[in-house]
């Protein structure tokens, strides 16, 4: 996960439009068991951190390697829906 945080580096808006199009980059350059288990890592991030506020949320992020957030997402909806995302992914 600290891999995907990561891939969200300061320079992102050069490399894609928004945050749902980087997944979706990442996620293509990913082996089928390697997109289960970040799947399982992420859903477990958002479930262990539910009760985190936006803010703390978002310090976690950048702790696991982001150096940023696309400012006009939800941070935890647009995770809980790059969870869905991963796992809707064959």
């Amino acid at each position: 996960m600290q891999q995907l945080a990561s891939w969200f580096h300061q320079d992102w808006k050069l490399v894609f439009p928004d945050f749902y199009t980087g997944l979706r980059i990442y996620l293509d350059n990913l082996l089928a068991g390697r997109r289960g288990a970040l799947g399982i890592e992420l859903r477990r991030f958002v479930e262990k951190n539910q009760g985190s506020s936006a803010k703390a949320l978002k310090r976690l992020w950048l702790r696991l390697g982001a150096q940023g957030w696309q400012a006009n997402l939800d941070i935890r909806a647009a995770l809980d829906e790059f969870c869905r995302i991963i796992e809707s992914k064959p």
